[in-house]
């Protein structure tokens, strides 16, 4: 029953999503492509200082990929740059709250690999030109989430 709950939340987020679309004056914008389906995200992102102030996105896919970006969006508005990339795989799966199969991770998967890096990479950068007390040390790299499949 908890399961049909959270895939009932799966399938409301991908039929409603509350952050898909552009933003006019993003900081930002990247894009990720799931190799395998084809899936393709991008991602238009507006940074205040070290905080993700806005994030909306756009993209062809399948309902998991889809929605677990908007569900992922949903969650980090607010969070810092460095906090974002510190995000694992296993922090995706508890936001979606349903057991992924193997071959449907890289859908699952897709906006948390491409939000990671770019905010790993502005965090990198925010830190070269700032002076600020966070740790970045422990930012994994998109390496890490063991995905072959997936290309940016």
């Amino acid at each position: 029953m908890e399961s049909d709950i959270y895939r009932d939340r799966i399938l409301e987020h991908h039929r409603f999503p509350r952050h898909k679309g552009r933003l006019n004056r993003a900081s930002m914008s990247t894009e990720g492509t799931n190799a395998s389906c084809g899936d393709k995200v991008t991602l238009t992102l507006k940074w205040d200082g070290k905080k993700l102030a806005n994030a909306r996105f756009h993209g062809e896919g399948c309902a998991l990929s889809l929605a677990s970006c908007d569900i992922l969006l949903e969650h980090v508005i607010s969070m810092t740059a460095t906090k974002i990339a510190t995000l694992t795989p296993g922090d995706m799966y508890d936001l979606l709250g349903v057991t992924v199969n193997p071959g449907r991770s890289a859908c699952a998967l897709l906006c948390l690999k491409t939000l990671t890096r770019v905010a790993g990479e502005y965090a990198a950068s925010f830190e070269e030109s700032h002076v600020d007390e966070e740790d970045t040390s422990a930012v994994p790299s998109p390496e890490s989430f063991g995905d072959d499949e997936y290309s940016q």
